[in-house]
């Protein structure tokens, strides 16, 4: 048994197009910003994951620039959420003669919670966000917006994300 096991992984290696050091790195920062977001309450700062991870806040910016760029999602298999449950297409879902109220008061509630969880990001982060997602500017253009650099503007979108996430994660209902 343990040698089906080792050959399973080793295929699974072997169509890894990410390195394992990125994989450890992925690793290592979600466990840091996840024993901080515990201590803390709150999301933890680039400063305080550096600090706890032994790093310079430019080696770690480094490291989740390395590892946002190592996200991979299957065009051939659909969607899911960090716990493995599908996501549904827009269209799968809406159903009109099956909306409630209830929906609504959900929908207008989960509205509140997201843009009251915007307003605690940093201006920077915000503006990064709003340019990218509601203006559709391309990286390289908030780049040159707010006369920082291309990669830069990928590591503040990059901090937005994950503090949305970790905030927001909170309200998720147990599954």
């Amino acid at each position: 048994m343990p040698r089906i096991r080792g050959a399973i992984l080793d295929e699974l290696r072997r169509q890894d197009h990410v390195p394992r050091s990125i994989r450890r790195k992925t690793r290592e920062i979600a466990q840091a910003r996840e024993t901080l977001s515990r201590i803390f309450g709150r999301p933890a700062s680039d400063r305080e994951l550096a600090e706890q991870l032994g790093l310079e806040l430019e080696t770690l910016w480094r490291w989740q620039a390395d590892t946002e760029n190592a996200v991979q999602i299957s065009l051939d298999q659909g969607a899911s959420d960090h716990e493995g449950e599908p996501f549904l297409p827009p269209e799968a879902l809406s159903d009109d003669t099956a909306s409630s109220i209830e929906d609504e008061i959900s929908r207008d509630q989960e509205k509140e919670i997201l843009k009251q969880a915007l307003t605690r990001l940093k201006e920077q982060e915000r503006i990064v966000l709003t340019l990218y997602y509601f203006e559709e500017l391309k990286l390289h253009e908030i780049a040159d917006v707010l006369d920082l650099t291309e990669s830069r503007v990928s590591q503040i979108r990059a901090k937005a994300l994950t503090r949305l996430r970790t905030e927001l994660s909170h309200f998720r209902a147990p599954a």
